[in-house]
């Protein structure tokens, strides 16, 4: 049994597009440990997707969230905002007796 050891993991995410003209799109995310940041989505036909590297090995951690948010607007300047949040496990070695 052994947590993960690796110093950063990644979340990856697509948003599907559904509507005519042109639309912009960009994610915000937020750390339950502290921490948070914006990056722009890039465009591939209707779909945006981008990648967010976490400074969370799991190492010893006692888990918390992510929480995404992603905003898109069109040429209008109307937008939409959807979010989710991710729940991180927590990772403590195993108490060994005997």
């Amino acid at each position: 049994w052994e947590c993960r050891t690796d110093p950063s993991t990644s979340i990856s995410f697509t948003v599907q597009d559904e509507s005519p003209g042109t639309v912009t799109a960009s994610a915000s995310y937020s750390f339950s440990w502290g921490g948070s940041g914006t990056i722009g989505l890039g465009r591939e036909g209707s779909s945006f997707g981008g990648s967010i590297s976490i400074p969370y090995s799991g190492e010893n951690a006692q888990g918390g969230t992510i929480t995404v948010s992603v905003t898109a607007a069109d040429d209008a300047k109307q937008t939409d905002n959807a979010s989710t949040t991710i729940t991180l496990n927590p990772c403590t070695p195993p108490v060994i007796i005997g």
